[in-house]
């Protein structure tokens, strides 16, 4: 384990981490939680949601037939049901809120699958890219989760070169994975999905960025620290 500057009390309860595909969010979810477990940190990784389920293998390749699956068919089906996805979104956003309860472990989330649609649709909708601006509705859906989470929020940005190399790695294992190749067929479209993302977790999270383009380790590891003691 690399040095700490941190102590186990300055590390949030909460820690939500953000990226796309191909950002290396597992690569950093792996590392921050082999870190703070050797500094003795009772710690719970989460997929997905503020509640989602306790992960067994915080891996790439751990998708499962079902979860490829369901990626097909939303890529698939979203040119017929985007007009619905702020609306539903909002609703899943306040819905994990709503069964946040503050456990007695430190919690890192790893992704929010309502934030991470929510990204996909606004990098694709031209009247957003333009304006950078979100229904009142909708952006208070999006404050909930940190409100009543309080969580620390780290996003991860990656240049397009980089994101087209991890994916042409994959795809060389055969892990590739239908947004993963979604993301890979357009490089223009992908940048615009992470810029939502990035500026959703910025904006109304006041995230921690990391440019996860070229870190090694240890880089990564005093990227967090600077996070925690950022507060």
């Amino acid at each position: 384990m690399p040095e700490s500057d941190i102590g186990v009390h300055e590390v949030p309860h909460t820690i939500l981490l953000l990226g796309t595909d191909a950002s290396g969010k597992n690569h950093v979810a792996r590392l921050i939680q082999r870190n703070l477990e050797a500094m003795n940190c009772d710690l719970v990784v989460r997929e997905g949601w503020l509640c989602g389920a306790i992960a067994t293998a915080n891996h790439h390749g751990d998708k499962g037939g079902l979860s490829l699956l369901a990626e097909r068919c939303f890529i698939l089906l979203f040119p017929l049901i985007k007009w619905v996805l702020p609306l539903g979104m909002a609703v899943l956003l306040r819905w994990d809120a709503w069964r946040f309860k503050r456990s007695k472990q430190k919690t890192l989330v790893v992704s929010h699958n309502a934030l991470r649609i929510l990204a996909f649709y606004l990098g694709q909708n031209s009247r957003y890219l333009k304006s950078k601006t979100l229904p009142k509705w909708l952006e208070q859906a999006i404050c909930c989760i940190q409100r009543v989470s309080n969580a620390m929020v780290i996003v991860l940005d990656v240049e397009d070169h980089t994101r087209q190399q991890r994916i042409q790695h994959r795809l060389n294992e055969g892990s590739i994975d239908p947004f993963d190749q979604f993301m890979a067929n357009d490089s223009e479209r992908s940048e615009q999905i992470e810029a939502c993302l990035v500026h959703i977790a910025t904006h109304y999270y006041q995230a921690h960025l990391i440019e996860n383009n070229d870190l090694d380790d240890e880089a990564l590891w005093a990227q967090f620290q600077k996070a925690c003691q950022k507060g």
